[in-house]
């Protein structure tokens, strides 16, 4: 409080003092400047300062882990000093062969810290087998060739004669003989009856064709004895 007691008095405008721990509101009658003639009383209203706490700070925290306990799947995501209202919306890693249950998370401060986790499962691996092969069919063996029958061919008989085997040669056969009349000339040499060379000739034929019924005869006998 502030008094002034000059009568006639001209002041300025007055300046509220300053209280610690208190703000200046308001005065009545006003503080603007004027001119004292008489007792004036003026009152300044003043109000307790409010206490300002200190800032509060929050923390956002993302853990990305593999199912099962499977362990971590991709580096922690974290931000501190985060001020209450903050928000955020945060994509979840991708990892080849896993899925996450949560594709994105959306991080929003609210008087609290913030923490979430993302769970990455193993994809499924559908093994289609390769479909059975239509067996190729058997191939038709090719018929069996006729046999051919060769006949044997005839085999070269050699007749050994002993002495005893020997035939005997048949007598040479006798021709008429021709007869030349005195007055006639013959137009070629008649051979004579028993002729040495007609003789032999007739001998061979016969001989072979002993040789050939005494083979024969052979042959037969051996094929009968097996």
């Amino acid at each position: 409080e502030t008094t002034y007691t000059y009568p006639n008095f001209d002041y300025e405008a007055i300046v509220p003092g300053t209280i610690s721990g208190y703000d200046y509101d308001s005065a009545d009658p006003s503080l603007e400047a004027g001119t004292l003639t008489g007792d004036k009383t003026i009152k300044l209203y003043y109000n307790p300062t409010p206490v300002v706490p200190d800032p509060t700070y929050y923390s956002a925290t993302i853990t990305y882990v593999y199912a099962g306990g499977g362990g971590t799947a991709a580096p922690t995501y974290s931000k501190t000093d985060l001020a209450d209202g903050y928000s955020e919306n945060v994509t979840s890693t991708t990892i080849a062969g896993y899925t996450a249950d949560k594709t994105s998370v959306s991080v929003v401060i609210s008087g609290a810290d913030f923490s979430a986790t993302v769970t990455y499962t193993a994809n499924r691996i559908i093994i289609i087998p390769d479909p059975t092969p239509t067996p190729s069919p058997e191939p038709t063996p090719d018929p069996e060739p006729t046999p051919v029958i060769e006949e044997d061919e005839p085999e070269e008989v050699v007749v050994i004669l002993e002495d005893d085997d020997t035939p005997p040669l048949a007598a040479a056969p006798v021709e008429d003989p021709a007869i030349i009349l005195d007055d006639e000339t013959p137009l070629a040499a008649v051979p004579k009856t028993g002729d040495a060379d007609s003789i032999a000739a007739l001998g061979i034929l016969s001989a072979a064709a002993v040789v050939g019924a005494i083979a024969l005869f052979r042959r037969r006998r051996d094929e009968s004895a097996d």
